[in-house]
């Protein structure tokens, strides 16, 4: 679906039974496998309407790409029998491979969109070099104002075994049969990767900090982490003692989503920076108003990044200390439109909403690394997109936007 703004998309009901299909306790593990190597990079595909990352699943024998999401555990495919599904690679029809489980899934949103259908068992890969696996995923037979993108043909999330629909299972915990466990990300203007294990080092200009990884439950079934401030350059945005709690980590939520005061706050220091008025002139952000973009023509995105401050972001190290990473300008607080304008990446929580969230608009400055066997998230400055630097002219980052459903309500 497009929309105009950001907010995230709350699940009101998620299966004809219940939520929640695992924990994150032992028996939800995957022991490593030889099968399986070290490390695999999945190719991403940045979507045609907005800032969402896909990759290509093989389910039986056809290809699928699929939105990754790792605010969601349930991979769901549109099926040949389905009404009002946008499939622009094909649909998926159970062959020979597939063993339908005789449940149904469904899903609805607060913006009305919802999809449901069928469960099969079937077998999947995932980029060059996974073996086939079986998954219990959703063959989507009805649809309403999901996922309207011709580039997409259903979605597969990444996140916990908590975040499961009832009688389906997790491809993410694939990435416990490789040596190291891990689940990488690293989003581009064009495309991007992701990792299932080790992560290339040679993405980040130095290895990941990490920080711990909340646990997951069936009230918070996200890869969640406390962040104790934001600042723009040497100004803090008021998080205040307390920080900010719980985190999501969400490829699929295409904005920073941080409180209303703190995204003012943003506004106001970014407004006030001198490289601000000495590119941009009278043109000024807004802190409600995200329509309102900074623009002179003939500005680009390397000059915006060096005559206006980096966001920092700063996170508890486990141990009693706390470090930053800093991300320029227009991978993280600023959306780069092309043509001299530049849009606010940065939105305001909904109200009744999941709280702030690490998405797409501050995650593609980032290399981010999951770890659930040592329980931490790592976050590192990328360095390998830039030789996509530049795409940004041809997918904008701005309006319209596209949603993805998100955490859901219990």
């Amino acid at each position: 679906m497009i929309a105009r703004t950001l907010s995230p998309l709350l699940l009101l009901a998620c299966t004809s039974a219940a939520c929640g299909g695992g924990t994150d306790g032992p028996d939800a593990d995957l022991s490593p496998d030889p099968a399986w190597p070290a490390s695999t990079a999945i190719p991403l595909t940045r979507s045609r309407l907005g800032s969402l990352y896909s990759a290509v699943m093989t389910v039986g024998s056809s290809s699928f790409p699929l939105v990754i999401d790792t605010g969601s555990s349930t991979a769901g495919v549109f099926s040949s029998t389905c009404r009002d599904c946008d499939g622009g690679a094909g649909l998926y029809a159970p062959g020979a491979t597939a063993v339908d489980l005789g449940k149904r899934a469904s899903a609805e949103y607060v913006d009305g969109s919802r999809w449901d259908g069928e469960i099969y068992s079937d077998k999947v890969s995932l980029g060059v070099g996974t073996p086939a696996e079986t998954l219990d995923l959703v063959a989507i037979d009805s649809a309403l104002g999901f996922l309207l993108d011709p580039t997409t043909n259903g979605i597969l999330g990444m996140g916990p075994p908590a975040g499961l629909l009832d009688g389906t299972t997790s491809y993410a915990l694939f990435a416990d049969r490789t040596p190291s466990g891990q689940l990488g990300f690293e989003l581009c203007s064009a495309g991007g990767t992701m990792w299932l294990g080790a992560v290339d080092p040679l993405a980040s200009a130095a290895p990941p900090q990490t920080t711990p990884l909340l646990a997951s439950s069936d009230s918070a079934p996200y890869y969640r982490v406390d962040m104790a401030d934001v600042a723009v350059g040497t100004q803090s945005l008021g998080a205040g003692s307390g920080g900010f709690p719980g985190v999501l980590v969400d490829t699929g939520t295409t904005a920073f989503l941080l409180p209303t005061g703190t995204v003012a706050a943003l506004v106001s220091a970014v407004n006030a920076a001198p490289g601000r008025a000495a590119l941009f002139g009278g043109s000024m952000l807004s802190p409600t108003d995200d329509t309102q973009c900074l623009t002179h023509a003939g500005v680009t995105a390397a000059t915006v990044d060096a005559m206006l401050p980096p966001l920092i972001l700063s996170f508890g190290d486990g141990h009693g200390g706390v470090f930053t990473v800093a991300v320029p300008a227009t991978p993280s607080y600023l959306g780069d439109n092309g043509q001299g304008s530049f849009c606010r990446a940065v939105e305001a929580v909904s109200d009744g909403g999941p709280g702030p969230i690490l998405g797409v608009g501050i995650l593609r400055g980032l290399v981010t690394v999951i770890d659930p066997r040592a329980r931490t998230v790592g976050f590192a400055p990328q360095v390998g997109c830039a030789a996509t630097a530049g795409a940004a002219d041809a997918r904008p980052w701005g309006h319209p936007r596209q949603r993805l459903p998100r955490p859901r309500l219990r």
